[in-house]
């Protein structure tokens, strides 16, 4: 019994090892977005995608903190739930 129960769990192992190298190779395939797009019988030219703006540190005494407060405790009037044993 044992002897099969490692060889499933070597079987489990490399058949998830070979799916994830499969799946990892397809998604990292990308593919090129195309800019032109069909719409019925019009070719529509989509514009180009902006890029994403830096933050620049001139700004620093701009910008707004923020404070983490817990909540305060809490007092319950209801038994706390505790176990008496067996």
């Amino acid at each position: 019994m044992s002897i099969s129960r490692k060889l499933v769990r070597i079987w489990l192992t490399i058949s998830s090892v070979i799916g994830f190298v499969a799946g990892w190779i397809f998604l990292s395939h990308t593919v090129e977005a195309k800019t032109v797009t069909q719409v019925g019988n019009t070719t529509v030219e989509m514009p180009d995608i902006q890029a994403i703006p830096t933050l620049n540190n001139s700004g620093v005494g701009n910008m707004q903190t923020f404070s983490i407060n817990p909540n305060p405790p809490q007092q319950s009037s209801a038994p706390s739930f505790r176990t008496g044993g067996s």
